[in-house]
């Protein structure tokens, strides 16, 4: 049986850049579930999804926050970049092989140039 989503990914969630984001998934049948992964990929110009490239969890400012018993898996962001807008791809395999799919776009909005010079003055005096 082929793994079902009970919870997808909003079609477009819209943050603020530097701000914290969590995008969750959740599992109707969690006990099928072999396996969890996470994709991103980024537009082009001309708005063309270009490859899917695994997330790159750091454990700190990108985490992923799993309860399996739960049947929820979430990426955190703790502080989101200009380099994290794009679609994001959560596939979920089957304990026969078979995956699902569900996906989703983050546009970021860029910070106003004061809130920019803020944070680079907070920086500098760390």
């Amino acid at each position: 049986m082929s793994v079902l989503f009970s919870k997808a990914l909003p079609e477009t969630t819209q943050v603020l850049e530097a701000s914290g984001e969590r995008l969750e998934v959740e599992i109707d049948n969690p006990a099928d579930l072999a396996s969890i992964k996470w994709k991103h990929c980024t537009a082009d110009d001309e708005g063309e999804y270009g490859d899917e490239v695994d997330i790159k969890f750091d454990g700190v400012r990108v985490s992923q926050e799993d309860s399996p018993e739960a049947g929820t898996y979430a990426i955190v962001f703790q502080e989101l970049v200009m380099a994290d807008d794009g679609k994001y791809i959560c596939i979920a395999t089957d304990k026969k092989g078979g995956e699902t799919r569900v996906e989703g776009d983050v546009v970021i909005e860029p910070l106003p140039e004061t809130a920019r010079n803020l944070i680079k003055k907070k920086e500098h005096k760390a």
